[in-house]
């Protein structure tokens, strides 16, 4: 981002998207949230590589994983949890060199 001041100066500021490894992926969002049984996740990769989705209750107990290939560009992930019961989830996404991307909240209604 860059700010021009009154006196003719500016000042850069490299904006970087919290919860994001630049060199690898990006994920910008998840929705429908609250989900009842199906939900997306926008993906922006700046390479190919493998994907672990996990999801934790509360408590932290790992109640479902996914692995996805995610290839360069923007695309859309879906996944399904019609199995899990309504409550509040933490959801992590790492790379392939098992580094975390993002955690996200979930919240599962019925």
């Amino acid at each position: 981002v860059t700010a021009f001041e009154k006196n003719s100066t500016y000042n850069q500021t490299n904006v970087i998207p919290l919860g994001a490894n630049l060199d690898e992926v990006m994920v910008s969002g998840i929705y429908p949230n609250p989900v009842q049984s199906d939900f997306v996740m926008s993906v922006d990769s700046r390479k190919n590589t493998e994907l672990d989705i996990k999801i934790y209750d509360v408590v932290g107990k790992l109640v479902k994983s996914f692995q996805r290939n995610s290839n360069i560009g923007v695309q859309q992930m879906s996944f399904s949890v019609p199995e899990l019961p309504s409550g509040s989830y933490l959801i992590e996404v790492r790379s392939a060199d098992t580094q975390v991307i993002t955690q996200q909240k979930l919240l599962k209604v019925d």
